[in-house]
């Protein structure tokens, strides 16, 4: 059984050392889009400008910027690494880096303007949370992102209402402005899940 986590995926992406080093501070992580590719699972984590300036519900936020594909797994068994870095007690990243695309050099994005806002966070779909509701919110995206995602690491289709789960957490909580460069940068997933 699968045991894929995405509470502790979105945790380490802060601080895998390759997209520390790929990011610029400012940039904050969003909801992943998911693809199957053969037997793999493939994550495609977006990277967007939020600039705050003071204001509650008046954060300005920027197009995708970077994304980030990792290949998703749970190891059935341990390398010698991750033995020992179980011994040390490090968390070991669920996820192998297999592709980062800066978007403003890609020909498909030559239309958007990256540097100018497209919308607010807190939209209107979250306003009415307080910062605890929003997190509790959160928590129950990832948890339906675990049962789509480790569905698909079991080779199995997920379960109708988790997807229907997924689908209404993202709707309501990704920023409604950024829903077109998710379309561009998985029609796929956005076409399934928005």
């Amino acid at each position: 059984m699968s045991n894929f986590n995405m509470e502790t995926f979105m945790l380490l992406l802060s601080q895998n050392a390759a997209i520390r080093s790929l990011v610029p501070m400012g940039f904050k992580a969003g909801a992943p889009t998911i693809r199957r590719e053969g037997s793999s699972v493939l994550l495609t984590v977006p990277f967007a400008r939020y600039k705050t300036n003071g204001n509650i519900d008046n954060t300005a936020v920027y197009p995708v910027r970077f994304t980030a594909t990792f290949k998703a797994f749970t190891p059935q068994e341990p390398s010698a690494a991750m033995k020992k870095a179980i011994k040390e007690e490090k968390p070991i990243f669920p996820g192998k880096l297999i592709a980062f695309s800066t978007l403003p050099y890609e020909p498909a994005y030559a239309d958007v303007v990256f540097d100018a806002p497209i919308g607010k966070f807190r939209h209107e779909a979250v306003k009415k949370y307080d910062k605890e509701a929003y997190r509790a919110q959160i928590r129950k995206l990832y948890d339906a992102y675990d049962k789509v995602i480790n569905a698909y690491l079991e080779q199995k289709e997920p379960q109708l209402s988790d997807q229907m789960a997924l689908k209404t957490l993202l709707g309501e909580l990704v920023v409604p402005a950024q829903k077109a460069m998710y379309q561009r940068i998985d029609a796929d997933f956005s076409k399934l899940y928005f």
